[in-house]
Formats: C-alpha cells, sequence, structure tokens
C-alpha cells in the first residue's frame, strides 16, 4: 500500500504530525516529510495547522475520502487473495469461564494457532 496514503489518513484521523508519528512508528519530521511531497506533488495545501491541531482543506478532504477508499479496497483485496490461496487470517476473540481459560483453552488455542498461524 502506498505509505503516503496511509500516512496522510493517520495524520486526519489523529489529527495531528507527532500523534500519526507515534502510531505509524516513524519521526514527526518524516511524516511532515510526506505530507510536503504529498502536497508539492498534488499542487494544493492539504491541512491548515494551528499550534495543537491539524484541518483538512477542502482539496485535503476530497483526497481524504478517496484515500480511505482506495484503503479499504486494498484491505479487501488482500484479504481475497488471501483466501483464494488459503490462508485464514484476522483475529479470533475467545471468551469463556475461569476453568477453560485455565484448563481446557491453551491445549485449544495451541492446536488453533498450529493449524492457523495468520490468525
Amino acid at each position: 500500500m502506498d505509505s503516503q496514503l496511509l500516512t496522510f489518513v493517520t495524520v486526519v484521523e489523529k489529527k495531528s504530525f507527532s500523534l500519526a508519528a507515534r502510531e505509524l512508528h516513524l519521526t514527526q519530521p518524516a511524516v511532515t516529510a510526506q505530507i510536503h511531497s504529498m502536497e508539492k506533488h498534488y499542487g494544493v495545501k492539504l491541512f491548515n495547522r494551528d499550534n495543537k491541531y491539524v484541518r483538512l482543506t477542502p482539496a485535503g478532504q476530497k483526497l481524504y475520502e478517496y484515500a480511505r477508499q482506495i484503503i479499504n479496497l486494498y484491505n479487501h483485496a488482500y484479504a481475497d487473495i488471501k483466501e483464494l490461496g488459503g490462508i485464514i487470517h484476522g483475529r479470533l476473540s475467545v471468551g469463556a469461564t475461569y476453568t477453560i481459560v485455565e484448563y481446557i483453552l491453551p491445549q485449544i488455542i495451541g492446536f488453533f494457532k498450529t493449524e492457523y498461524p495468520e490468525v
């Protein structure tokens, strides 16, 4: 996936360059450089910045709408391709009583993890 789009969307959703950097495990200057590169590419400002938060410009809002669609399509394509390859992946949440959690579930989870390592 395009890292600039992911960075852009994260800045929008966190409303902060530094919080986006923390989320993406990048430095704040790296995030800023990616956004500046995008602004230069499109020839428009994407954000209005103040001391504490960033807000989208109209162009930034339009790009955000498309970026969310692109990221969703990428995630769906990734899941479909994994499924075609016979690989099951994702997250599994399990709720159980204390006794089951302590005595039965560890063995079941062990078998499950062996069979479905991507989950």
